[in-house]
């Protein structure tokens, strides 16, 4: 799914999913390829995140559930 992060704008895919020991969960999302082919992602808090269904993600999808 495409998502977009809150705080900076960010849109791409969630590709990982990270449970850290003090509880905080946090997701790395890619947000695109550069003129290198080098992938652009960065790491942010879960609850920065929203679901961007208007944004079209291509290929396979799959659904985290965290409860």
């Amino acid at each position: 799914h495409q998502v977009k992060d809150k705080i900076t704008g960010v849109t791409g895919i969630v590709t990982s999913v990270n449970f850290c020991l003090n509880g905080c969960i946090q997701v790395c999302v890619e947000a695109k390829v550069d003129r290198e082919g080098r992938i652009l992602a960065t790491w942010v808090d879960l609850q920065r995140v929203i679901e961007c269904p208007e944004l079209k993600s291509g290929g396979l999808s799959r659904q985290v559930v965290i409860n």
